[in-house]
């Protein structure tokens, strides 16, 4: 007799228990096709709650555990992070195809009103030809970069480009990367100048995949051109860090970057709202963030106290044998 009574107390336990569970999962499949439908504002609600103002939810059985409530807790937490991580990343989304639109937008506009000017005869003359011809061109130019760029974020963010590393001296090859780019600074009306100050950081060796560093620096150095008036300077420099990192700057005497902005101009869909600075359509800064992440290095970038802004690159040092 005993037996069956302690057999028909676990059957009672094991249905009570099973009821509980029922009861979580269901819940939680209605959250799960809520998300799935876009609907972000539908919070899942679990067992142990205080019941809902209809009376929907049942409070937990007394015979479930601690534990269950525990790993419950932890579920309904987890699903609200990635619920919250998923509505970020789906306005993150929508704010890119916005701002791509706009930047697709506006050179198609001012290129069909190239053409229907060439159309309507209002360009007289083969100079004045000529000139609609060139803005037309430029306008390509600035499409296929946008496009370029877009596809080639895609790829580094993806993993889909590997790293062909190897060990330089950074003062040097620094050194060869402004030579090379010092003609587009001087033809932008500006001065280049280097500060390799310290002998530490120039001798630093750094292990890089050469080419997608140099694209690193030419990004940052051309957003710096773009966005100082003629007549100023850009200046790269070297810091050797005391924890083994080495640091290259970029600073320009432009219109830096509204403060409450700057941690977000390495965002692929970052558009200056109000600032004095945005990045004109362009993504060679969210580039160069991923690449410097794939170096195990970082990237930041401040106003200085003078004006313009300073876009800082940390790469670790390689330690000789």
């Amino acid at each position: 007799m005993t037996l069956y009574i302690i057999l028909a107390v676990l059957l009672v336990a094991c249905i009570l228990m099973g009821r509980a569970l029922l009861k979580v999962y269901g819940n939680l499949m209605t959250g799960v096709m809520a998300l799935s439908r876009g609907t972000f504002d539908k919070k899942l609600v679990l067992p142990g709650r205080a019941a809902s103002a209809a009376g929907e939810v049942a409070p937990v059985p007394a015979v479930q555990e601690q534990q269950l409530q525990q790993e419950l807790k932890q579920l309904e937490e987890l699903v609200a992070r990635r619920t919250e991580e998923l509505q970020e990343a789906c306005q993150a989304r929508l704010n890119l195809q916005a701002n791509l639109a706009h930047d697709l937008r506006t050179p198609l506009t001012l290129i069909q009103g190239y053409v229907e000017a060439l159309q309507d005869g209002v360009a007289a003359s083969e100079q004045e030809r000529q000139q609609y011809l060139s803005l037309i061109y430029t306008r390509v130019l600035t499409l296929n970069r946008l496009i370029r760029e877009l596809f080639e974020l895609s790829r580094w963010e993806e993993g889909q480009i590997r790293l062909e590393q190897s060990e330089v001296a950074l003062g040097d090859w620094l050194e060869q990367v402004c030579v090379k780019y010092e003609e587009d600074v001087r033809q932008a009306g500006l001065e280049l100048k280097r500060d390799f100050g310290e002998q530490a950081a120039g001798r630093s060796a750094v292990q890089v995949d050469a080419p997608a560093m140099e694209r690193v620096f030419a990004n940052i150095l051309f957003n710096a051109i773009r966005h100082t008036p003629s007549g100023g300077a850009v200046t790269v420099g070297m810091k050797a860090q005391p924890d083994g990192l080495v640091t290259v700057m970029i600073g320009d005497t432009g219109c830096g970057v509204d403060e409450a902005e700057i941690l977000r101009i390495f965002d692929r869909h970052w558009r200056g709202q109000g600032g004095a600075r945005s990045p004109g359509g362009g993504l060679g800064l969210a580039i160069a963030k991923e690449i410097v992440t794939l170096h195990g290095g970082t990237i930041r970038a401040a106003n200085s106290a003078a004006g313009g802004l300073t876009v800082s690159v940390s790469l670790p040092v390689q330690r000789s044998a």
